[in-house]
């Protein structure tokens, strides 16, 4: 099995609006998918995720070794300003 992503990365500063979809191939179907270790799953999309990297692994129907990787998702800088007081 061997798998590619797509990555959404963080809209706003400190926020949890990133996603990851995992696209699976070879192997067996239908594959199933965890993220940081986690149970896993049916869905290959994981969403509500703030910056920050995730280990990933994807198994085929007959449970043959997972693949695995790791991505990360990033974010905006903070947003500031200078605010300068006019007489």
């Amino acid at each position: 099995v061997s798998f590619g992503t797509a990555v959404v990365n963080v809209a706003c500063f400190g926020q949890s609006t990133g996603s990851i979809t995992i696209n699976a191939s070879g192997g067996t179907a239908p594959y199933t998918f965890s993220l940081n270790g986690g149970v896993f799953q049916p869905s290959n999309i994981f969403s509500g995720l703030s910056a920050g990297t995730y280990s990933l692994a994807v198994r085929d129907a007959n449970n043959c070794p997972n693949a695995t990787g790791t991505v990360s998702i990033t974010q905006p800088t903070v947003l500031s300003f200078t605010h300068t007081k006019l007489d």
